[in-house]
């Protein structure tokens, strides 16, 4: 699902400005599970493996996205960077993608925000 930060940046960038999201699933490892494993090698590979096998639907989801621009699977998180030309995003915020529509989805814009 998009958040209203994201329809916000979005439909004030010009239509060909490149916009940046950041595109998390909501899997979370058994930090149980992680304590159990004794080496540190084994322990970030166990990690990698079980984010890379919750992100596979995504990414081919995000791969197959006319536009989209997939910036950094960010490894060993359950996020990833995504980007595309504002227009494009327009499109899919207006008619929302299947990837889009998972409920175990968040979209948040890949920005810094700003407290003065």
């Amino acid at each position: 699902m998009f958040s209203d930060r994201v329809k916000a940046v979005v439909g004030k960038a010009r239509p060909t400005h490149t916009v940046a999201l950041i595109v998390c699933v909501a899997a979370k490892v058994d930090r149980g599970e992680v304590a159990a494993i004794a080496d540190v090698s084994e322990r970030r590979l166990y990690v990698d493996r079980f984010y890379s096998k919750a992100k596979q639907p995504l990414v081919r989801g995000m791969r197959s996205l006319t536009g989209v621009e997939i910036i950094d699977e960010l490894e060993g998180t359950n996020q990833m960077v995504v980007a595309a030309p504002a227009g494009i995003w327009r499109k899919y915020l207006a008619h929302p993608p299947a990837v889009f529509k998972r409920r175990d989805l968040t979209v948040t814009p890949n920005e810094t925000e700003v407290i003065l």
